[in-house]
């Protein structure tokens, strides 16, 4: 059966072929590729070495993806995978309810930026997505140009794996830990939060109240409360000294000559530059005659 590969918005149909299991017919599954591209300069349309895939299949490994990407080519290297599964397993309790009660959420974000985990990388892709990295730009442009060339769809064997399949793999039943254990670290977790709080606070409250050199007040609007939108507001002396802009405007608001006697002052100093420089040349050419060869004629 011939292979459809026309691009959709883009994204480039991967077709992988599921062989019959258990009551199941065989069937084909449908990804969708295209290069990566991100915030991050080294991930751009022409520099990164990622590809980003869309819909990737259960079980999808490091090992299991090499093995289906060495199918369409053999020099092309894989680095490393990042998927975000279509399914939230955190979201989804242990019974089967579709609400996990123990899900913790961090709430400092909301409240203080300054605060909060940050999201690991596989976090911040998109539900049911996947990014393959490979080891350099030259292997992601050979399996690129070698996808459009497949004549029938890969084959997806997984058989000898050891990872945990079908039902099993979504009733893993977590940790619980002790209720009195869980209370105090709860409490101790809400201390902790709220000293911080209280401490930012404060480093906000000393931030309105700086003074610089000469002796002004900061300035601070109402609506900034936290450390990160003062501080992003403020230009250090360095940059400003580097601001070609800043130099030149400074300089046009500097008024030399003000009062009488500085004009006076400085004639007097131009006079006296001109006049030691017209010594200086009449040395220069008195010492050139007398160095001047004698010709009577």
């Amino acid at each position: 059966m011939p292979v459809d590969l026309t691009p959709i918005k883009g994204f480039l149909p991967l077709p992988i072929a599921i062989p019959a299991v258990a009551n199941l017919p065989p069937s084909t599954h449908l990804c969708y590729i295209k290069p990566h591209m991100s915030k991050d300069p080294s991930e751009q349309a022409d520099t990164t070495k990622s590809l980003f895939l869309i819909n990737p299949l259960p079980l999808w490994t490091l090992d299991n993806v090499k093995k289906l990407f060495r199918q369409v080519n053999n020099a092309s290297h894989i680095e490393k995978i990042l998927i975000r599964e279509a399914i939230d397993t955190s979201r989804v309790s242990s019974n089967g309810s579709g609400v996990n009660y123990d899900l913790h959420i961090n709430l400092s974000k909301l409240t203080n930026e300054d605060y909060g985990c940050e999201l690991e990388e596989s976090e911040r892709l998109p539900f049911g997505s996947s990014v393959i990295t490979f080891l350099d730009r030259d292997g992601l442009e050979l399996f690129l140009s070698s996808v459009k060339k497949i004549k029938k769809a890969l084959e997806w064997d997984v058989t000898n794996s050891s990872s945990e399949t079908g039902l099993q793999r979504y009733t893993r039943i977590p940790y619980v830990i002790d209720r009195k254990v869980a209370e105090k670290e709860v409490a101790k977790t809400l201390i902790d939060f709220q000293q911080r709080e209280k401490k930012a606070e404060v480093e906000v409250q000393n931030m309105r109240e700086i003074v610089d050199e000469d002796g002004f007040t900061l300035v601070v609007g109402s609506q900034k409360k936290t450390k990160s939108d003062i501080l992003g507001s403020m230009k250090k002396l360095s940059d400003l000294e580097k601001d070609e802009a800043h130099v030149k405007k400074n300089k046009k608001k500097e008024k030399k000559d003000f009062y009488r006697f500085q004009i006076r002052e400085r004639k007097k100093q131009e006079m006296n530059q001109l006049l030691s420089k017209f010594k200086e040349d009449q040395e220069r050419v008195k010492q050139m005659r007398q160095k001047r060869r004698f010709r009577p004629y």
